[in-house]
């Protein structure tokens, strides 16, 4: 009886030393790490009545983020102006989910990020009137800045984010125009047009042309300021494309040639003073090359 009690003593005394050694053994915890996350952004203009506007950017991060709200950042930009100068103005964030690499939106942390953007009148603008050329143009600098709102929190796979730093310059545009198809033009009389063709799925044979504003002009060889893009931006070619126009023209081509003055211009030297009031009354210098394109393009579509 009293070796059986020795025995039981000596196995209990054996099993917690087993799980004091266990114990000492199992390592520490380790301590939750804050951690920094930086990335780059690419932005979409938009087609409006009141011009191009900067409406999604997406930013690509190096670390999954687990979620975000319209709430979690805050943007920014710097804009150039006419004057030389540059301003910032806040964007208004009104939808922001996570998107897999393909952008589809996902409930799963990603390191895509999708921000909507609020378009508005006096802001969002990339392009801006120069009074020295008389053309519009990219604003350069047009940069977004993103930060992290107050009170906020990102969360990485659990561990909380101190901060995120993303690249001043965007890698990249997309806009609503991207659908036309760019080509030059030379006509008998030696002038040469930069235009953009849009050709719907369907084949149609309805050609309809757009002819831009005064400060849409211009060509590739002032492209640092002004091209085709900013031609169909500022005045919202655009919306050639959407499904409304097409449906009401029972779908149609649609010509936009960028003059390389503007379209009254009498003689093709781009004079602005008191005489433009009499341009109007004038036969413009592009009538007899402007009907050869349209020819060529008629052409094309039977």
């Amino acid at each position: 009886m009293k070796s059986r009690s020795r025995l039981l003593l000596q196995t209990a005394a054996g099993l917690l030393a087993l799980s004091l050694a266990a114990c000492t053994a199992a390592p520490a915890a380790s301590e939750e790490k804050p951690a920094e996350a930086s990335g780059t952004y690419a932005y979409h203009i938009g087609g409006y009545d009141w011009g191009g506007r900067v409406d999604e950017v997406t930013l690509t991060l190096d670390a999954p983020v687990d979620n975000v709200s319209k709430d979690t950042f805050q943007v920014k930009e710097t804009v150039e102006t006419d004057d030389e100068k540059t301003k910032e103005n806040d964007l208004t964030v009104t939808e922001a989910y996570l998107t897999d690499d393909k952008g589809e939106k996902t409930d799963k942390a990603s390191k895509y990020v999708t921000l909507k953007l609020k378009p508005e009148l006096d802001r969002g603008n990339p392009l801006y009137f120069s009074g020295k050329t008389g053309y519009n143009t990219w604003a350069d600098p047009y940069t977004l800045t993103f930060t992290v709102a107050e009170g906020q929190k990102l969360e990485s796979e659990g561990n909380p984010l101190t901060s995120v730093t993303i690249d001043e310059k965007a890698t990249g545009k997309t806009t609503a125009v991207d659908e036309y198809k760019e080509a030059e033009f030379k006509a008998s009389d030696g002038i040469t047009y930069d235009y953009g063709l849009y050709e719907p799925a369907d084949k149609a044979k309805t050609l309809f042309v757009w002819l831009h504003g005064q400060g849409e002009g211009g060509s590739y060889t002032t492209k640092d300021a002004t091209n085709l893009k900013v031609c169909e931006l500022a005045g919202d070619a655009s919306f050639f494309l959407g499904a409304d126009f097409q449906e009401a023209t029972g779908g149609a081509n649609v010509l936009v040639p960028m003059c390389p003055t503007y379209w009254m211009d009498p003689d093709g030297t781009k004079e602005i003073g008191a005489e433009c009031l009499d341009y109007g009354y004038r036969e413009s210098a592009y009538t007899k090359s402007l009907v050869e394109l349209i020819d060529k393009v008629k052409k094309l579509h039977g």
